[in-house]
């Protein structure tokens, strides 16, 4: 009896370039708006699990590339588009800015939680000193930490919180803001509750919208 267990059939085009491209993972694009340092990380696994040698590199990055980051290849010679090396190189000139001056100019946004403000800071202090020892990086990430709260009670919070690491600090800034927040929503119930009643005189009416506004910056 016989058995036939299957048939390959391999296709040999002119250009060795050709094979197995229609298996291969492809990296996302970058247009200039995201991390180049992140996505400069993915690409490379990417490329290490295509199997990409560096010139294939330096083609798929260029196809990969939008809007600003794509204008770049205009300011490059032919010859230098398809070299990976150059590529990077121009890529990370324009895109990665100093993270030592990125430290120093780190503020809280609005909307930013505290461990995702230290994430970027412990990330911005590892490529901007990336020979210092470990509790060097710590020392100015905890430092750095403080200066970009800009927030006078919660930087308090965390200094009488004698906290040594910056995961403490962390913690403690949490404690203090859910503190806060809970204080907040229970006079602003109690103020709505008074006026409501009209058990609330005019002065105290100018204290809770005081109080309100002062919440409100926190």
């Amino acid at each position: 009896m016989e058995i036939i267990i299957g048939v390959i059939t391999v296709t040999r085009g002119n250009n060795s370039r050709n094979k197995s491209y229609s298996n291969n993972k492809k990296p996302a694009t970058f247009d200039g708006t995201s991390s180049w340092q992140d996505y400069l990380v993915h690409f490379e696994m990417v490329a290490e699990i295509n199997g990409w040698d560096n010139i294939s590199k330096a083609l798929e990055l260029t196809t990969c590339l939008r809007g600003s980051a794509q204008a770049i290849l205009s300011d490059l010679r032919p010859d230098l588009r398809r070299s990976f090396t150059h590529l990077v190189t121009a890529l990370a000139s324009r895109f990665q800015p100093s993270n030592q001056a990125q430290m120093k100019s780190t503020t809280r946004e609005k909307s930013q939680s505290l461990p995702e403000l230290v994430q970027d800071i412990k990330k911005l202090a590892r490529l901007a000193y990336p020979t210092a020892p470990m509790e060097v990086r710590e020392q100015l990430a905890r430092d750095c930490f403080i200066d970009s709260l800009n927030d006078a009670d919660l930087e308090w919070a965390i200094f009488q919180g004698k906290s040594i690491s910056i995961d403490d600090r962390v913690r403690i800034g949490l404690e203090f803001e859910a503190f806060a927040n809970g204080h907040r929503r229970k006079f602003t119930n109690r103020a709505g509750l008074r006026m409501q009643t009209g058990m609330i005189t005019v002065n105290e009416q100018d204290d809770c919208q005081q109080m309100s506004s002062i919440m409100d910056r926190k």
